[in-house]
């Protein structure tokens, strides 16, 4: 039973680690590339990229692999998903023992987890400013400045606030 646990445990923390890795990589990817397959179009056998509504002619293998990516990147995300449910459903008895005094301190894999979870903040932050604040104009800083401030509140409650818990 504890090794069913404990590899169904491994298998979630891969599956999130995996499915935001292959996420930023896609962004990445995408922004370099001046965008991708599923944005994209083929007309009269050439193969586009499409990026808010420009269009950018790739290779037919460089399109199939971009196409093959994005969605990739949809199972890998909801399998990332699927294990955040997971640990949520495990984590949160831990929380309601903190908060109500029945437990002082926070057990290691709660602690690698939050960390892990203010880093993907920031991570957003990331893309808001280098991607989403350019293209997007005052919508996008407006949403960029809100992930922001919702990610140093995140820092804040766990960091700070919570400290003699650590």
């Amino acid at each position: 039973m504890k090794t069913t646990k404990a590899g169904l445990q491994f298998l979630a923390y891969a599956s999130i680690i995996i499915g935001f890795v292959n996420f930023y990589w896609f962004i990445i990817e995408s922004l370099v590339q001046g965008g991708d397959a599923l944005n994209g179009k083929i007309q009269n056998g050439l193969y586009f990229f499409g990026m808010h509504g420009t269009y950018t002619e790739v290779s037919k293998n460089t399109w199939e692999w971009s196409h093959f990516h994005a969605l990739s990147v949809i199972f890998t995300m909801a399998m990332a998903a699927l294990s955040l449910v997971y640990f949520v459903g495990k984590f949160l008895p831990i929380v309601i023992s903190i908060r109500y005094g029945k437990m002082e301190k926070f057990p290691l894999e709660f602690k690698l987890f939050a960390i892990f979870g203010i880093l993907m903040n920031y991570g957003f932050v990331l893309v808001g400013i280098i991607w989403i604040a350019p293209i997007q104009g005052y919508i996008g800083v407006y949403s960029t400045i809100i992930v922001t401030v919702i990610a140093m509140i995140n820092t804040y409650m766990l960091l700070v606030r919570n400290r003699m818990r650590w």
